[in-house]
């Protein structure tokens, strides 16, 4: 069987979707340049498409037309350093799956644990944030609600009240001991993302860390978030307006 067969065969059997690379595809380095060329052409006649240097997928047909890959896909390979897991995806991909915006945006946010220049793939812009924690796949779930917290004023086609509702169902979810590691987590955010995750706790009616996050914070200080009268949080014994 020649060399293009063999290529074509080896893609067929890639899940649609799936991002891929060369050395994905299994084939001795010395056949590696005429992989590239192979991959070219099926780019040219519209068989997979590229979403990055040396990135690729196999696009899904669905009634409205092609379907592309999941940022959690388009990233993947950022997400790792030297097989240690230092990233993880937060803001618009996130703020969708928690249901606090219904808009979608083509900018990709990582939390990461060095710091990273943007960069575009495909037609994704990807932007890195420090995340000064560390990350393990336990506490990705509780730093993208302390993302959240720390965006608020950022999240689209919504306000501030309105995300602080959906974010204290997502929080009166957690278990005791997630409680605790929240608020852990959040002792290396900014004053103000205490000072929401206290007044959310609060509201909540669970008053066990309250003292610890309000010893965390400048009782002088004050945190400007754009709240209106109807949050359902009692911003004045936080500080919040």
């Amino acid at each position: 069987m020649v060399a293009s067969q063999l290529i074509e065969n080896k893609i067929a059997g890639i899940e649609p979707t799936k991002v891929f690379t060369i050395e994905d595809l299994g084939f001795p380095h010395d056949w590696w340049e005429n992989v590239r060329v192979k991959l070219g052409r099926m780019v040219k006649l519209g068989l997979i498409e590229k979403v990055g240097r040396g990135k690729y997928y196999k696009p899904k047909t669905s009634v409205f037309g092609n379907i592309g890959p999941a940022p959690s896909e388009i990233v993947k390979d950022l997400m790792y350093d030297n097989g240690t897991l230092s990233g993880y995806i937060t803001g618009y991909a996130v703020w969708n799956q928690m249901g606090l915006t219904s808009q979608i945006s083509n900018v990709i946010i990582i939390g990461t644990s060095r710091r990273r220049d943007s960069m575009t793939q495909g037609n994704y812009e990807i932007r890195f944030i420090m995340q000064p924690n560390k990350i393990t796949s336990n506490s990705i779930p509780l730093l993208q609600i302390l993302d959240s917290i720390k965006l608020i004023k950022q999240i689209p086609d919504t306000t501030v009240d309105k995300s602080i509702g959906i974010l204290k169902k997502h929080i009166t979810e957690l278990d005791e001991k997630r409680l605790a590691t929240i608020v852990k987590l959040s002792m290396k955010y900014p004053p103000r993302v205490r000072a929401l995750l206290g007044a959310i706790l609060e509201s909540t009616g669970n008053d066990k860390y309250i003292s610890e996050l309000k010893q965390s914070l400048n009782p002088t200080s004050t945190y400007s978030i754009g709240l209106n009268d109807s949050s359902d949080i009692n911003p004045n014994n936080w500080n919040i307006e």
